[in-house]
């Protein structure tokens, strides 16, 4: 086994000699916008069971099913919650992550063979990546309600005598425009903040596996085209190639 500690995080190289994967529910968004999401400085204690938010939002129903995973690589214990891990005994794999107690806890995975990439939930973009996927959905969010609300204003004064369609077309751009605007950029800018932990640790696990760009990166981005023979239909969603 191979071992190198890039920044905070550390690589394992080595062959799955022993895995164990049960499929349970966690809270991972909703203790990340409860501040008690994972940080490159206390990845170990996160992994190794809720937080106190996490159990007291519990019962919200928000949770998402993953695999957590307990396994060995070259006879080192291994734990760590992945969206998936489809990995099989004897499967060469590059793990990131951080040790603690004598156990690796693990946010990603890649096998060498098909260079197939498993990660911890929402761990897929780099902080760059991020912000930049952020604007675009939100952009996308507020051009298609903009555009329904404008339409059916106009369509609606298209039948009514007392509506003048110039009066409608500035009010549309002069002042329904910009409250758009500045209201959906606010819920951009709070949804990506509230959200950025898992980029900041995707970032981390990137520059650990020694991927060039981390911030820039992508990975559903970098995944489309990719899918092979044998990969499930959770490629490019769930898994990922790099």
């Amino acid at each position: 086994m191979n071992n190198s500690f890039i920044g905070q995080m550390e690589r394992v190289s080595g062959v799955l000699t022993a895995v164990r994967r049960t499929r349970q529910s966690r809270e991972f968004v909703m203790e990340q916008i409860a501040g008690a999401g994972l940080a490159p400085t206390a990845v170990a204690a996160a992994l190794s069971g809720m937080s106190g938010a996490a159990i007291g939002i519990a019962a919200m129903e928000t949770s998402e099913e993953a695999d957590y995973v307990e396994a060995e690589v070259d006879g080192v214990p291994v734990k760590g919650w992945f969206w998936r891990f489809p990995y099989r005994r004897g499967d060469a794999l590059t793990l990131v992550g951080q040790r603690n107690d004598g156990v690796f806890h693990a946010l990603a995975a890649q096998r060498h063979a098909d260079e197939l990439v498993a990660v911890h939930p929402h761990c897929t973009q780099g902080v760059r990546a991020h912000w930049v996927s952020s604007f675009w959905f939100w952009l996308k969010v507020l051009g298609a309600l903009y555009g329904i609300c404008a339409g059916g204003m106009m369509i609606m004064a298209a039948f009514r005598d007392d509506v003048s369609m110039s009066t409608l077309l500035w009010f549309l751009v002069a002042y329904a425009l910009p409250v758009f605007i500045l209201i959906f950029g606010f819920l951009a800018y709070r949804s990506a903040v509230k959200l950025k932990g898992f980029a900041v640790i995707a970032e981390a696990v990137f520059a650990g596996f020694g991927w060039p760009s981390p911030t820039s990166i992508d990975l559903p981005a970098r995944s489309k085209g990719k899918k092979r023979d044998g990969d499930s239909n959770e490629f490019g969603y769930k898994l990922f190639r790099y």
